[in-house]
């Protein structure tokens, strides 16, 4: 870390980060760090150094295929990354450490790493420098070397930090060195689309939920549409939406219902559990307005998971042992359970999963397993491994057979 002092009385400090990124996401991040610059040199502080590994294959969390609802190793392209820049600017003595959104519904709070936030969560939107306790869609709390706190309205700010940019060029330092999910995200998803700033937070939740019943929770991260970027699409794109409804997509009764039980309890979070939680307290402050803005639907989707997977995909305990001996050649008769099938760097890959009276086996093939869910049939196959996968053991046997 390197204390750069700029101008006096402002003092910068100088970190680097490393992260590990998609490799696919590069540009966004680059123009990022780009948009940092452009700010930095209007303001005469020091500009933000990106430096870049080579791309490599690592294995990474992720759903490897549609209706995937477990998160899984992948194979994916990466590169290291390490972002050289501002994190944090003081300004006599007073530092910036957070940022309070006011809405009707309570704040959402921003920064405040380490910071107790309870007393935030129901603060008006008044300045302690201007004394005045007026609207403001936000304020910002700067803290002294000596202990002390102060709520500032933006145009306040340059008393305690140098100028709103200072307080723009720490928000975005933030953006790209601490918010993995921005650096990993799939560009291109985090505006509101066709002018439209809020909508609904039960047609959001609905939509959301309804894909979640579907095919599981899909990050920005893996195979495939992100859950948020779907929901965007279905909102905002027109001929996205009408190839949804084409395959048969349709929000259901049971779908807009866990979303409204769901919200309602987000809703009467108590103030206790939300005081040291400052997502709990955002998601809560998000269904309170009844309205939710685009940028923060991200927060609102990824609390309902919660939801949905508590109710829906909890593994069920099933008494499963391992079968035969590893590299035993033996028959096996079975029921096929499920098929999957997904794209790898290989080809076509195929995931046949199979019980056998309790047992579970697991057979990963890229030829056709000439078998389909629901039969039941003896195999020969030679057993490859004893695992366990979400505490349930099963065999993996390969070189499988149909017998006649």
């Amino acid at each position: 870390m390197i204390n750069a002092t700029v101008s006096s009385p402002v003092n910068v400090t100088i970190e680097t980060k490393s992260y590990t990124v998609f490799a696919r996401n590069l540009p966004y991040i680059k123009e990022q760090v780009e948009l940092n610059n452009r700010k930095a040199r209007k303001l005469g502080l020091p500009v933000y150094t990106l430096t870049v590994s080579e791309p490599r294959k690592e294995v990474m969390k992720g759903y490897l295929f549609e209706g995937d609802q477990h998160e899984r190793s992948i194979n994916a392209w990466v590169r290291d990354i390490e972002v050289t820049g501002p994190t944090k600017i003081a300004y006599d003595g007073w530092t910036f450490v957070g940022m309070i959104e006011h809405h009707s519904g309570g704040n959402m709070l921003f920064g405040f790493e380490g910071i107790d936030t309870g007393p935030w969560t129901h603060a008006e939107s008044s300045c302690d420098h201007c004394r005045s306790n007026r609207i403001r869609s936000a304020t910002l709390i700067v803290r002294h070397d000596d202990g002390r706190t102060m709520q500032l309205g933006k145009s306040c700010v340059e008393k305690y930090l140098q100028g709103c940019g200072s307080f723009t060029i720490l928000e975005r330092a933030t953006f790209v060195l601490n918010a993995e999910i921005h650096v990993q995200g799939e560009p291109g998803e985090g505006g509101g689309g066709g002018g439209v700033d809020y909508v609904s937070t039960l047609r959001v939740g609905s939509i959301a939920v309804e894909l979640m019943l579907k095919e599981g929770y899909k990050k920005e991260m893996g195979e495939g549409e992100s859950t948020k970027g779907k929901v965007f699409s279905f909102l905002f794109n027109k001929a996205a939406r009408q190839k949804m409804i084409d395959q048969g997509f349709e929000v259901s009764e049971e779908a807009i219902a866990i979303a409204s039980e769901a919200i309602e309890q987000f809703g009467d979070l108590p103030d206790e559990q939300v005081r040291t939680d400052s997502f709990l307290n955002n998601v809560r402050t998000i269904v309170r307005d009844h309205y939710v803005k685009m940028s923060h639907a991200g927060i609102l989707i990824g609390a309902l998971w919660g939801k949905v997977r508590d109710r829906y995909t909890k593994p069920v305990k099933i008494e499963s042992d391992h079968v035969g001996t590893v590299k035993e050649r033996r028959d096996f008769s079975v029921t096929v359970t499920n098929i999957y099938e997904f794209e790898s760097f290989y080809g076509m890959t195929r995931i046949v999963k199979m019980t056998e009276g309790s047992n579970v086996l697991v057979w990963k093939t890229s030829s056709d397993p000439k078998m389909k869910a629901g039969d039941t049939i003896t195999i020969t196959g030679t057993v490859k491994e004893h695992g366990e996968y979400r505490g349930v053991k099963q065999t993996e046997i390969q070189r499988v057979k149909v017998k006649a």
